[in-house]
């Protein structure tokens, strides 16, 4: 299962829909990557959790966008444990004709339409 960051753009919207503070985000951003990212076992975030990420901001000018990126790094990061975000999907080996399928459909076929069509037909059927 892939993850589902939101855009800064998304961000920005949940903190100037929440309030000032980068407190009054938390509920709001959570609810937002859980929702774009389901989970039947989702975690969430403690305060012991928040406290160091939101520590790294404290004094500086930052941009709320980036504090709830960290956040959402760190969701990720308990959500996704036990699972490879990088599954690579199995794609069959190409099926193409032997030359004896080739000369049948030919002899069969004058036109050449007829013969692109059967062709078409016949790796479908191998490939499918």
């Amino acid at each position: 299962m892939t993850w589902v960051f939101l855009t800064n753009k998304k961000r920005n919207e949940i903190s100037h829909k929440s309030g000032p503070y980068v407190a009054d985000c938390f509920a709001p951003h959570e609810a937002e990557v859980r929702r774009l990212n389901p989970r039947d076992d989702w975690v969430g975030l403690t305060d012991e959790e928040r406290d160091p990420i939101r520590s790294k901001f404290i004094g500086r000018l930052h941009d709320v966008a980036d504090v709830l990126a960290e956040f959402e790094a760190k969701l990720k990061e308990k959500n996704m444990k036990d699972e490879d975000d990088d599954i690579q999907v199995y794609q069959r080996p190409w099926v193409g004709l032997t030359e004896e399928e080739v000369d049948t459909i030919y002899q069969r076929h004058g036109t050449p339409k007829g013969f692109a069509k059967t062709i078409e037909a016949k790796l479908k059927e191998k490939n499918t």
